[in-house]
């Protein structure tokens, strides 16, 4: 509910719900009216009707959210919720959207501040929005979610605490865990960054985390109750959890009536097939390699700005204790093979005192066979 302040007297202003507003009319002596607002595949209100069917507003965007400015769209003068749907801030009339994390320029297509986990995206400018990609992405809040699962990455609890995190709680912490979800929730701390921090370090992270692949395809999902249903399917690509995903994400597209009319939901089978492939690619690396390994291949992935892919025995979940290490980098050279050559798992370590077990393809990947893609991030 937003109130309005006047000679210290509150005044009730407006009540919003999932799909639209409740408004006193000040000028109906004071009577309550309900706006609609219809949006696109990305939250942002393209059109409100009230009860009667009338069309109050219309807006049509640039790509990084300014609006159109055209004559003949009703605008109304009450809404403050535009692009993303998120609220315009009115003070100063310099239209900056709140976002809860940061705000946001729509007209430069910019944030105001960096991204508080910009170290997880060194590629990428601190301020850039959706990775420079707006007609496809969306930042809910400025923040991600963390994903704490059981030993079988069933999912325990998700909280909204700007990660993406996977956290994995040992059958022998299992019981202290949910009596701190407990009687944390009851305070509503869950979603608290230091909270979350400190089962991290409690903890550790698990063996898997997501690629940035799957963040990607996480992405396109049309609601966060469909975005974790899909993780959920990820972390554990059961039956159940098909069910789950498809089903919020049916339900979460047919309720905008955009994506209805333009046919969009008839793609939900489509995603299902990439995350399927993608699950499978993640369970082989969850079951073949150690959590050291993956950072490694990560971090080389990282350093020479180029997708890392791993295939042989070791991609088809059926390498012995010396099979060999076998990369496809498609397409580099000497000088930057010899940045990484070092550092990923099969390489010689005079430590260990075990021989290079490596073999490079320089040539593309044959994506009909088995592999393991790493990104850099």
């Amino acid at each position: 509910m937003i109130y309005s302040k006047s000679v210290a007297v509150l005044h009730l202003e407006s009540a919003h719900f999932g799909d639209g507003a409740i408004r006193v009319n000040v000028s109906n002596s004071g009577q309550q009216e309900v706006d609609y607002f219809l949006t696109d595949h990305l939250g942002s209100v393209r059109v409100i009707v009230d009860g009667s069917g009338v069309v109050k507003e219309r807006n049509d965007y640039y790509p990084f959210g300014a609006r159109h400015v055209r004559g003949d769209y009703p605008q109304l003068a009450a809404n403050r919720y535009k692009y993303n749907g998120k609220e315009e801030q009115v003070t100063g009339d310099l239209k900056y959207l709140d976002y809860g994390a940061r705000m946001y320029d729509s007209g430069l297509g910019i944030w105001f501040v960096g991204d508080p986990f910009q170290e997880n995206f060194v590629s990428l400018s601190p301020y850039n929005y959706c990775s420079g990609n707006p007609m496809i992405f969306i930042d809910p809040n400025g923040a991600l979610m963390t994903h704490y699962v059981d030993e079988s990455y069933n999912v325990i609890l998700q909280t909204n605490d700007g990660s993406d995190d996977v956290v994995m709680v040992p059958n022998n912490r299992r019981q202290e865990f949910d009596k701190e979800v407990k009687w944390y929730s009851n305070c509503g701390y869950l979603n608290n960054s230091a909270w979350n921090q400190y089962w991290k370090d409690e903890l550790g992270l698990a063996g898997f985390q997501f690629s940035k692949e799957a963040l990607r395809v996480l992405d396109q999902f049309n609601s966060s109750w469909s975005r974790d249903n899909a993780a959920r399917f990820l972390l554990n690509p059961t039956f159940v959890n098909a069910l789950r995903m498809s089903f919020s994400e049916a339900i979460s597209q047919w309720k905008n009536p955009e994506l209805v009319a333009g046919g969009l939901s008839s793609g939900i089978a489509g995603w299902q097939g990439v995350l399927n492939r993608l699950a499978r690619n993640e369970e082989i690396a969850k079951s073949v390699l150690s959590f050291g390994e993956i950072k490694r291949i990560e971090n080389a992935a990282t350093r020479i700005g180029k997708e890392i892919h791993l295939v042989g025995s070791r991609a088809r979940g059926q390498a012995k204790a010396f099979s060999d290490w076998d990369y496809v980098i498609e397409g580099i050279n000497h000088q930057t093979w010899n940045k990484i050559k070092n550092s990923l798992p099969g390489s010689k370590s005079l430590l260990d005192n075990t021989p290079k077990n490596i073999d490079l393809f320089r040539g593309k990947l044959d994506r009909t066979k088995p592999h393991i893609t790493f990104y850099p991030k």
